[in-house]
C-alpha cells in the first residue's frame, strides 16, 4: 500500500480489527493505515454508500477490507455484525 507510517509493514499482519466509523473521516483513515500494516480491516458504519467507496480505496491499495453496515447505537444490529465477524473470522 502507498501509505507511510512509522509502524513496520506487517505489525498487524494476521489480525482482524474492528473500526466503527470506517466510512468516512478519521475511522476511514484508521482503516487504511490498519490495512496498510497487514491487518484485516473491518469497517462498520451507517451508510453503505460510504462503506463500499472506502471498501474499494483500500483495496485499491493493496490492502484487505470488509464492510458491515451497522449503526452502534442499536445493539441488534451490534450483536448481528459482531455474529458475522466471528462467524467469517473464528474470532
Amino acid at each position: 500500500m502507498s501509505i507511510d507510517s512509522i509502524y513496520r509493514w506487517d505489525l498487524f499482519l494476521g489480525k482482524v480489527i474492528l473500526v466503527t466509523g470506517g466510512g468516512s473521516g478519521i475511522g476511514r483513515r484508521v482503516a487504511m493505515e490498519l490495512a496498510s500494516l497487514g491487518a484485516t480491516a473491518v469497517i462498520a458504519g451507517r451508510d453503505q454508500g460510504k462503506l463500499d467507496r472506502a471498501v474499494a480505496d483500500i483495496r485499491a491499495s493493496g490492502g484487505t477490507v470488509e464492510a458491515h453496515a451497522c449503526d452502534i447505537r442499536e445493539e441488534d444490529q451490534v450483536r448481528r455484525c459482531l455474529a458475522a465477524i466471528g462467524d467469517r473470522h473464528g474470532r
